[in-house]
């Protein structure tokens, strides 16, 4: 019989609670990249390139917490830690 690994259930922020936590861990990390090191920059209240990128992915039951994520610029997110082209 088969019996599949249940789904961890997170909680998922959204709008004004997920830019709330990206703004707070953007200004922990020092408004740069944990990765490479680059300037993150703010744009008015929009984050042009800023990425919260999940320790532990929330389909792994990573939640949207600050001890969870990490400021990342696209290129190091989404290029290197995604291996997906701009």
């Amino acid at each position: 019989m088969y019996n599949p690994v249940p789904k961890h259930k997170t909680t998922r922020l959204k709008g004004k609670e997920l830019e709330a936590l990206r703004f707070a861990v953007w200004e922990r990390d020092g408004h740069r990249c944990v990765t490479c090191g680059r300037p993150v920059p703010l744009n008015g209240n929009v984050f042009e390139r800023a990425h919260l990128a999940h320790i532990r992915s929330r389909g792994a039951g990573g939640e949207d917490t600050p001890e969870n994520t990490r400021i990342k610029c696209f290129h190091c997110h989404i290029i290197q830690e995604h291996g997906k082209g701009e």
